[in-house]
């Protein structure tokens, strides 16, 4: 990955699996395994009609975290 912020994309979206916004509602946390990194996604609560949101956690193989980020997730 060339950057942090292109490893958390890539996270998201396969953590998304292509599912739409509605069914993402309710979604279990989930560990995305990379080469040298995972990330944690986790679902943050939101009022109704908020934004869905996720945050990011960029571990390295140590399980130090190396990164952190809330993500908005729209649809495509």
């Amino acid at each position: 990955m060339a950057n942090l912020s292109q490893l958390i994309e890539a996270a998201v979206a396969e953590w998304r699996d292509g599912r739409p916004l509605t069914s993402l509602r309710g979604a279990p946390p989930a560990v995305i395994e990379f080469d040298e990194f995972e990330v944690l996604v986790t679902l943050l609560p939101a009022a109704a009609g908020a934004p869905l949101a996720v945050s990011a956690a960029v571990m390295n193989g140590d399980g130090e975290t190396l990164a952190e980020a809330r993500v908005e997730v729209k649809d495509a």
